[in-house]
């Protein structure tokens, strides 16, 4: 049996889970008189807090679009892994550190990239007219005076590309649009 002193008071310390007595907690006797075990278990029980603060990360990067929270996460997921495998708080935090900024030069701009370069040839809104076909309601005379078209039920004012009019009930492409104006050219049928 050994002793420390802890907050001024003297206090036994045992050696083993097996002496002590059943009113003192093992844990907290070895948390204040353990030295370097003491250390070595605060180390190992860190990891927990790594993997809620990833999990924590994780959740805030589902809430948000920047791929940030999602670098922090992977790096608390590398220091949780220190943890585990018993290296102390400063090399978790290096390692935290470290993967951090490695996931911020590496992973970050991968991500970004790949996102981009999916929503990049979706066109939406009034930029989807652009190569539909719509029918002429109006005629579309060279003179510029807009014609009227329509395409999936609703009707643009439209003026024609080469400056030829367009008669109406005439099949015709969208090549441009301008405001709420549309530029058609007459399909041929062949």
């Amino acid at each position: 049996m050994k002793y420390c002193y802890v907050f001024r008071f003297r206090v036994h310390f045992y050696t083993s889970k097996k002496n002590a007595p059943p009113f003192i907690s093992y844990r907290i006797l070895l948390y204040f008189c353990g030295g370097k075990k003491q250390r070595k278990e605060k180390a190992m029980e860190l990891y927990y807090y790594w993997l809620i603060a990833a999990i924590i990360l994780v959740i805030i990067e589902i809430l948000t679009a920047g791929f940030g929270a999602l670098c922090f996460a992977i790096g608390a997921l590398a220091s949780a892994l220190t943890g585990y495998l018993g290296g102390s708080f400063s090399w978790q935090l290096a390692v935290f550190a470290v993967v951090s900024l490695l996931a911020f030069l590496f992973v970050r701009p991968f991500v970004l990239k790949f996102i981009e370069r999916k929503n990049s040839d979706c066109k939406t809104n009034a930029d989807a007219l652009i190569g539909r076909k719509a029918v002429v309601t109006e005629e579309v005379s060279a003179d510029g005076q807009h014609g009227r078209v329509k395409v999936d039920g609703d009707e643009w004012r439209a003026v024609p590309e080469d400056g030829q009019p367009i008669a109406a009930g005439s099949e015709v492409e969208i090549t441009a649009r301008e405001s709420i104006i549309v530029t058609v050219r007459k399909v041929i049928k062949e």
